[in-house]
């Protein structure tokens, strides 16, 4: 069974310094988000931007980061892409979508690229008649993930000289709002996603721990997830100890409590 990634217009994202692999040259609006195999409950939220770098422009508005995968599995088939109201001022906009989906370690390392850097496909329609650009389906490269990876999606636009004026893309994650078909020009209103073709269990992860403990707060200890290879900073804050061999579930990145 595939897997569908949905892209809430709000929240935190896991890692919040996580770097770029794609190829941006114009990174100042970038916005990091979490993404859901289910929908989250955000409000649909159009973002228009105005273009800023009148020469060949990769621009890169949203990283979005999945929640740590729960298990070992080998990403591997096709993956496809979709994203609504996506719109130019004007034809000068010269605007088409541009994308980047890869893997990334629990501590944030590239560990392989799900397909090649996308940019292409029709030009954005003017804000009259925005609507859904779609990329798909896509030759995922085989990658091998382990506990605690995340999938990371990163959206954006590509301009040639485009003209300085505004550029639209919409994203949120309502329950209950059907999700878009995998097609061009759609003037609906309904949820963007990335699917891999790959089925991804992302339930509770779970981590064990060497003794940790402090009197001060602000100890870092790196500890290493179930089933992993991967390290995960974690923060213990003043007067916590957690004892050899305890284990917490998920990827939290301060301890709350005494753990027993």
């Amino acid at each position: 069974m595939a897997t569908r990634l949905y892209l809430p217009s709000s929240g935190t994202a896991p890692i919040v310094d996580l770097a770029l692999a794609g190829a941006w040259n114009t990174t100042g609006d970038l916005i990091r988000l979490p993404m859901y195999p289910t929908p989250s409950g955000t409000a649909l939220t159009t973002r228009t931007l105005t273009w800023a770098n009148t020469s060949s422009a990769a621009w890169v508005w949203w990283q979005f980061q999945s929640p740590p995968i729960a298990k070992p599995v080998t990403l591997t088939g096709q993956s496809q892409f979709v994203i609504g109201k996506c719109a130019e001022t004007t034809t000068n906009g010269d605007t088409v979508l541009m994308f980047q989906d890869w893997l990334s370690s629990s501590t944030g390392d590239n560990k392989g690229l799900l397909y090649s850097m996308y940019v292409g496909g029709t030009e954005y329609a003017l804000m009259a008649s925005a609507g859904t650009r779609y990329r798909g389906p896509m030759t995922t490269n085989r990658l091998s993930a382990v506990a605690g990876d995340r999938i990371i999606l990163e959206v954006g636009v590509y301009g040639t000289t485009p003209a300085v004026e505004n550029i639209q893309m919409r994203i949120g994650d309502p329950v209950g709002t059907a999700d878009f078909a995998f097609t061009e020009d759609l003037t609906t209103d309904l949820l963007p996603f990335l699917e891999i073709s790959t089925d991804i269990d992302f339930g509770e992860v779970y981590y064990d721990f060497s003794y940790i403990s402090s009197t001060s707060g602000g100890t870092t200890a790196n500890v290493l997830p179930v089933q992993s290879a991967s390290s995960v900073a974690l923060t213990v804050a003043a007067g916590q100890i957690i004892p050899i061999k305890s284990r917490i579930k998920s990827s939290p990145a301060t301890v709350v409590g005494l753990l027993p």
